[in-house]
C-alpha cells in the first residue's frame, strides 16, 4: 500500500487469533500468492486483472496485490475483520494491524 494523503492507511483493533488463524492457514509463500491472485477470479469478484507490485516500506520489502474487481466496502471489510475480535476472550489485548 502506498500511503498518501488521498489514500491513508487506516488503523483497526483486530484479533490475535484471526492474525495467527490466518497465518498458519498457507505455510509456504506461493501458496498464500496463489490464494490472493484465486481470490481475485472468484466469480462474486468478478476481477478481470490483477496487479502484482513490489514496494520497499519502512525498510522492508512488501508485495501488493490489486484487482478490478468489486472488492468490499470500507463496512464490510471491517466486519470481516473484527468478526474474531469480537468474539475474544476479553483478557487478550487486541493489537493493531494496518491495511
Amino acid at each position: 500500500i502506498h500511503y498518501s494523503n488521498q489514500h491513508p492507511i487506516f488503523f483497526m483493533p483486530i484479533s490475535p487469533k484471526f492474525l495467527h488463524a490466518n497465518s498458519t492457514s498457507h505455510t509456504w509463500p506461493f501458496s498464500a500468492i496463489a490464494e490472493l491472485i484465486d481470490n481475485a477470479y472468484d466469480p462474486d469478484v468478478r476481477a478481470r486483472q490483477i496487479w502484482i507490485d513490489w514496494t520497499c516500506i519502512r525498510g522492508l520489502d512488501c508485495l501488493s496485490f490489486m484487482d478490478n474487481g468489486e472488492g468490499l466496502t470500507r463496512a464490510r471489510l471491517h466486519k470481516m475483520l473484527r468478526y474474531k475480535a469480537l468474539q475474544a476472550v476479553h483478557s487478550l489485548k487486541l493489537i493493531y494491524y494496518s491495511f
